[in-house]
């Protein structure tokens, strides 16, 4: 290396900054109005997502009330189907069992009609 290629770096003209020894402070990030503002906006938001949970609950049970009263009649009928074949099915016991007693009594008679008649 020649002596020509070499440059020596020196301070800038009129030398070098002051060195900055005092405190910064630091920059609030939020003011009161920002943060007043954000509450809001939050509060404004949860509300608005409150009340449409609380439409979209009451179009719900609506919708369940209607298919009920839609099916209500379909259910009564079914009920009253059910009340007359349980009746039907008691009539018809209660007339087997008087039937089979009828007919039991009857035969009975008839043995003893027929065993008086042989005497």
């Amino acid at each position: 290396m020649s002596a020509e290629g070499f440059r020596q770096e020196m301070p800038p003209k009129g030398g070098f900054g002051g060195i900055a020894w005092q405190r910064i402070p630091l920059k609030k990030p939020w003011s009161g109005l920002k943060l007043f503002t954000a509450w809001a906006i939050l509060t404004g938001a949860s509300f608005r997502v409150y009340i449409e949970g609380i439409r979209y609950r009451r179009r719900l049970q609506r919708e369940n009330d209607d298919v009920y009263v839609a099916l209500e009649p379909l259910l009564v009928a079914e009920r009253d189907r059910m009340i007359k074949t349980q009746n039907l099915l008691k009539a018809s016991h209660a007339l087997l069992v008087y039937l089979s007693l009828l007919f039991a009594n009857r035969l009975c008679c008839l043995k003893c009609d027929n065993f008086k008649n042989s005497y």
